[in-house]
C-alpha cells in the first residue's frame, strides 16, 4: 500500500509538471502572437501617419522661412515643426519596439533604452497628472542584450507604477534611475529602478507578485502575466528584478543586468 501511495504521488508530481510546462509555453505562444499583431498593427498605422505627418512638417518648414524670425506666427510655426518631428520619432520607437527582428542580442546603451521607452509612454502617464524624473548615470557600460525584450520590462515596470498612483491624493511621481553597481567580487552590474510614490505592495502578496496569472489590480485592469515575463526576461539575461515596497508609501522595481567583462 506504501508503494502505491508512492507511485500515486511521484505521478501526480509529473502530471502537475506536464500541465505547468504547458501553461508556461501556451502563455508563451500567446504572448508572441499578440506583439506579432501589434507589429502589424503598428506598421500599419506608422504608414498612415507618416505621410500627414511629412506634410505638416514640410508646410510648416516653408512657412517658417517666409516669416520673421522673432515674430508671433514664426514662434507658433516652430512648435508645429519640433512637435511633428516628435511624433515621427515616437512612430520609429514603436516600430523598434514592435519589430521582430528588433530581438537580437546586441551591445546596448541602458540609458537609451531607457530615453526610448520614455518617448513612447511618457505622455500616457503625464495625462494622469504624474511627474516623471530621470536620474541616469552617465558614461554606463554597454550590455550585451535584446533591447526591444528590455524596454518591455520597463514599459512594465512604468505602467504598473502608473496604476499605483490611482486615487493617490498626495503629488504623484515617478523616477527612473540607472546606475552601475560592483559588488564584493567587483562584478559589475547596471541597476534599472522604477520608483513611485504610490499604495505599495501588501506584505501577503510579495510573494505572489511573480506568479503567473496573479494580480493585485482591479477587474479588466491586468492580465497577471507583466511581472511574470518580466522576471523570465531578466533571467534569460542573466540578470534578476529586485522589488522594494511599503504598503501606503510606494514601490521601487529594480531590474539588475550582468555587464560582461
Amino acid at each position: 500500500m506504501q508503494v502505491f501511495n508512492k507511485y500515486q504521488e511521484i505521478l501526480k508530481d509529473c502530471l502537475l509538471n506536464d500541465v505547468n510546462e504547458k501553461v508556461g509555453i501556451d502563455v508563451q505562444l500567446l504572448q508572441s502572437a499578440k506583439l506579432a499583431a501589434i507589429g502589424e498593427i503598428v506598421a500599419g498605422v506608422a504608414h498612415e501617419l507618416n505621410n500627414p505627418l511629412t506634410l505638416i512638417i514640410g508646410n510648416a518648414q516653408l512657412m517658417l522661412r517666409e516669416k520673421e524670425e522673432d515674430s508671433d506666427k514664426s514662434e507658433l510655426l516652430k512648435d508645429i515643426v519640433n512637435s511633428g518631428l516628435r511624433c515621427k520619432r515616437i512612430i520609429s520607437d514603436l516600430l523598434n519596439f514592435s519589430r521582430q527582428d528588433h530581438y537580437k542580442s546586441e551591445l546596448i546603451d541602458i540609458n537609451e533604452e531607457v530615453n526610448q521607452v520614455l518617448r513612447i509612454i511618457k505622455y500616457q502617464i503625464n495625462q494622469d497628472k504624474i511627474k516623471i524624473f530621470k536620474n541616469l548615470a552617465p558614461n554606463l557600460p554597454k550590455i550585451n542584450a535584446h533591447g526591444h525584450q528590455l524596454q518591455q520590462v520597463l514599459i512594465n515596470f512604468l505602467l504598473n507604477a502608473r496604476d499605483a498612483l490611482e486615487g493617490i491624493k498626495h503629488e504623484k511621481k515617478i523616477e527612473i534611475s540607472t546606475l552601475l553597481r560592483v559588488v564584493e567580487n567587483k562584478e559589475r552590474k547596471i541597476a534599472v529602478t522604477v520608483r513611485d510614490n504610490g499604495v505599495g505592495i501588501a506584505p501577503e502578496e510579495m510573494p505572489h507578485i511573480f506568479d503567473p496569472f496573479y494580480t493585485s489590480k482591479k477587474e479588466k485592469k491586468g492580465t497577471g502575466l507583466g511581472l511574470w515575463i518580466s522576471q523570465k526576461i531578466a533571467k534569460s539575461h542573466g540578470g534578476k528584478i529586485e522589488v522594494v515596497s511599503l504598503q501606503g508609501e510606494g514601490s521601487a522595481f529594480s531590474l539588475i543586468m550582468p555587464v560582461e567583462a
